[in-house]
């Protein structure tokens, strides 16, 4: 039982330590380029809504 308390802190500390060094991750929709992009043609022509054109969003 012992062992088992000791894997789940383990593992929450390491999630919460993890957070701390790598705060934002890469944006999913224009993954990562900061540009929209259009759905039948492919090309770019404007800045992402979700992450402002920074290409990073907070995890």
């Amino acid at each position: 039982m012992e062992l088992i308390l000791l894997g789940v802190t383990a593992f929450v500390l390491y999630l919460i330590w993890d957070r701390r060094r790598h705060p934002t991750k890469r944006c999913r929709p224009c993954k990562g380029s900061g540009k929209k992009f259009s759905r039948w043609n492919g090309q770019a022509y404007g800045v992402c809504r979700r992450c402002g054109g920074k290409g990073e969003v907070r995890r």
